[in-house]
């Protein structure tokens, strides 16, 4: 059986990768004089192919990479860099050589070293990326929120350890909202990385772009004694309703809007509507404030029967709009008065965009 990194396993692979995995050097040199192209990409099955020289390099073999390019084999590889699939698979004797090939790396290929170094547990290689100045300070953010999520505590602590930004809070295709990773150890529970990420310095005002910080987060997921422990952190008069009135004035609600919010049940149900039948609101202590392209906003709703899709209040308009946040569409509705004499033929309208 051959196995070669996370590209899968096989009874049976081409002569030439059999010789390189085999390490059998004799018939690796057989080949070659018969004419095998070392810079040729080689067909493992229908969907993947690979080069030579990277399967030396899923083996963690040197001298087999060293016999390879003494042989004339291209380290420059039109896909994946040779220095990140070293970094996650090889030891730092082997990273260092295609530590060359970090300066052109792009800024997103340097994030993925540190998750790629998460992933496989090579902490050892931390080094060889500091030394081609690719620093944990920098670029280890991303691989922090990802060894939070996949509940890499180990890493998690190293990664603090050696000056990571705890805060960082960059969009990306797993974090698409720009959370923090104190806010995602909030939201799954993770009390004790609470603690730790805090003690780093991570900072429980941040918000995502939606704006959800830890404390919602927990509240939300029902995690009661992290909430109250992040609660305590934040500044009071987050948690004062007069205060909260003061902060949310210039939003412009209606008044009937706010009473209604602070005084009646949060949960709208209208189950004779076909596709959304129910709404509930966040309590008034607990809308969110945000930013879409630019605008200010407020996001009403925690949750909507069927749908993922905000509904939010701008003050731009002082109309509640659906906020579709997958096609990046604001559907304008309708003010409070109207919305709250039916809400579920508004909705109903809002999730196929014919308001």
């Amino acid at each position: 059986m051959y196995e070669i990194g996370y590209l899968g396993k096989w009874e049976t692979v081409p002569p030439l990768i059999a010789a390189i995995y085999e390490r059998d050097f004799e018939t690796l040199k057989q080949l070659l004089e018969n004419g095998e192209n070392l810079n040729q990409e080689v067909r493992l099955c229908q969907w993947i192919t690979i080069y030579p020289i990277e399967t030396a390099v899923y083996m963690n073999d040197k001298e087999m990479i060293e016999t390879l390019l003494n042989y004339g084999a291209n380290p420059k590889l039109p896909h994946t860099p040779l220095f990140e699939t070293a970094i996650r698979y090889c030891e730092p004797q082997i990273a260092k050589m295609f530590a060359y090939q970090a300066e052109k790396l792009h800024r997103q290929q340097k994030f993925r070293l540190y998750e790629c170094i998460g992933w496989a547990n090579r902490p050892e290689n931390i080094a060889v990326l500091e030394d081609a100045g690719i620093t944990i300070k920098e670029f280890g953010g991303m691989a922090l929120r990802i060894a939070v999520l996949e509940k890499n505590f180990d890493y998690v602590t190293l990664l603090l350890e050696k000056g990571v930004d705890v805060n960082f809070c960059e969009k990306d295709s797993v974090f698409a909202e720009g959370e923090t990773a104190v806010s995602i150890a909030a939201s799954r529970g993770h009390f004790d990385v609470v603690k730790q990420l805090v003690a780093y310095g991570a900072d429980v005002t941040i918000c995502d772009q939606y704006g959800n910080r830890p404390y919602n987060e927990a509240i939300r997921a029902d995690f009661k004694e992290i909430a109250e422990y992040v609660k305590n952190l934040e500044p009071k008069e987050w948690h004062e309703e007069s205060q909260r009135d003061a902060i949310l004035a210039h939003y412009k609600m209606p008044r009937d809007m706010v009473k209604y919010i602070k005084t009646q049940p949060l949960r709208i149900e209208f189950p004779q509507y076909e596709h959304v039948k129910w709404v509930e609101f966040y309590p008034y202590m607990e809308l969110r404030e945000m930013k879409w392209k630019g605008r200010e906003m407020l996001s009403l709703v925690s949750e909507m029967h069927n749908y993922y899709c905000l509904v939010v209040w701008n003050p731009r308009t002082r109309k509640l709009c659906g906020l579709d946040v997958e096609h990046g569409k604001l559907i304008p509705m309708c003010g409070w008065t109207s919305f709250i004499e039916d809400p579920g033929k508004w909705l109903n309208k809002m999730v196929f965009w014919e308001t």
